[in-house]
């Protein structure tokens, strides 16, 4: 082995990320774990990994949190100011639930912004409605199906 492949590093490898902080929820957004930490991802495909804590002790709250990541949502290019860059994972834990991991930038954004109010309801005589008017100009389309 050369001395260049030593410092190589390939998709598959562990990654060690500091987190500042890590938000863990759950599928209805209650927080089970909050805090400055690093953790391991190792990536199994494209999208998709293990999550885990680099360091913990036993009885930290954090020795029972990992996750099977099945989506990573990258925040790359924030778009209002003051943003920072973030990752959120969406995966399950070990007794399979729905876990969602939100790290710096995601966190951030978490933690301060209320959360979804109920969706519309759909309506179907409102949606024949706009698909009358939406129709009759060209080339517009409109997905009002749920």
């Amino acid at each position: 082995m050369s001395l260049f492949d030593r410092f190589k590093t390939s998709p598959n490898d562990v990654q060690v990320w500091d987190c500042e902080p890590l938000v863990i929820a759950d599928s209805l957004g209650n927080v089970q774990f909050s805090g400055n930490i690093q953790i391991e991802f190792t990536p199994t495909s494209e999208m998709g990994g293990q999550l885990g804590f680099a360091q913990f002790s036993e009885d930290s709250l954090a020795s029972g949190h990992s996750c099977a990541v099945d989506l990573c949502v990258y925040y790359d290019n924030p778009v209002r100011f003051g943003f920072r860059q973030g990752v959120t994972m969406m995966g399950r834990d070990a007794s399979g639930a729905e876990v969602n991991w939100y790290i710096n930038g995601s966190a951030d954004k978490f933690l301060t912004e209320e959360p979804v109010k109920d969706e519309i309801p759909y309506d179907e005589e409102t949606a024949k409605l706009l698909e009358e008017e939406i129709g009759e100009s060209k080339g517009a389309y409109l997905n009002l199906k749920m």
